[in-house]
């Protein structure tokens, strides 16, 4: 009797170290946060992505269309030297032989120009308004669609349960 005692705390202590074993290895469940579910959904889906990538290339297009609205300045400037030389010839005929005299004046110049406009449009006959309202509708025309096939494939869902209902009812 006593070796079976024996055997039995054996396989009892094998059993218990193996479960040990194997709970060591396994990873513990954890919850994750939403912030860190978003975070994943937004690496490892290339769909959600996409759909991102073309609400923000819609979004760009807002700013654009409103800047009809903000005013518009314009700034110049402009610089560089001018460099001019003179020579002057005189000729002195009081004395015998005449004298010439050669004068010569040379001067470099710095030029600089400057220059600003500003211009506010007052009306362009309602071109800033129509732009802007165009530039946010295919945004909130994707968001309508997405809505709609939501609603039409849980009204298929609900359908095809039903009628899965009805037919696995039948004998």
């Amino acid at each position: 009797m006593r070796g079976r005692g024996l055997r039995e705390n054996i396989l009892l202590l094998a059993v218990v170290g193996t479960a040990a074993a194997a709970i060591g290895y396994c990873r513990t469940a954890s919850a994750d946060t939403l912030k860190w579910a978003l975070v994943q959904a937004y690496q490892n889906n290339s769909s959600l992505n996409a759909q991102r990538a073309a609400l923000r290339a819609v979004d760009e297009n807002v700013p654009q269309a409103l800047s009809g609205y903000r005013p518009k300045l314009s700034v110049t400037a402009s610089g560089g030297y001018n460099y001019f030389r003179e020579l002057n010839k005189s000729v002195n005929q009081q004395a015998f032989p005449n004298t010439v005299i050669y004068n010569s004046l040379g001067e470099s110049l710095g030029t600089r120009q400057f220059g600003a406009t500003a211009t506010q449009t007052l009306f362009n006959g309602f071109q800033t308004a129509n732009r802007t309202r165009q530039a946010e509708k295919p945004g909130r025309g994707r968001a309508r669609d997405v809505a709609r096939h939501r609603a039409a494939s849980s009204s298929r869902r609900r359908y095809c349960l039903h009628e899965f209902a009805a037919r696995s009812g039948d004998p």
